[in-house]
């Protein structure tokens, strides 16, 4: 089970960093990648190892972090 739940905290967690940086505009128009990708997903993998040391819920980054980010209108 643990390796299900820390596939599925990858999944979300990419889908948002990923997402939030296309909408901010912030990705390499090369790579795809944006800048400290590498620290965003150490960060995110050690709040989700004290997480489950604590013995509480899944702690990853979730789209509803994007509510800060404006964007254009529609």
């Amino acid at each position: 089970m643990t390796d299900e739940f820390s596939s599925s905290d990858l999944k979300d967690t990419t889908g948002t960093l990923y997402s939030m940086a296309k909408f901010a505009g912030l990705r390499d128009p090369v790579t795809l990648d944006f800048e400290n990708s590498t620290t965003a997903y150490c960060v995110d993998a050690l709040s989700i190892s004290m997480g489950a040391l604590m013995g509480t819920s899944p702690v990853t980054a979730y789209v509803e972090s994007a509510t800060g980010i404006s964007g254009t209108s529609f």
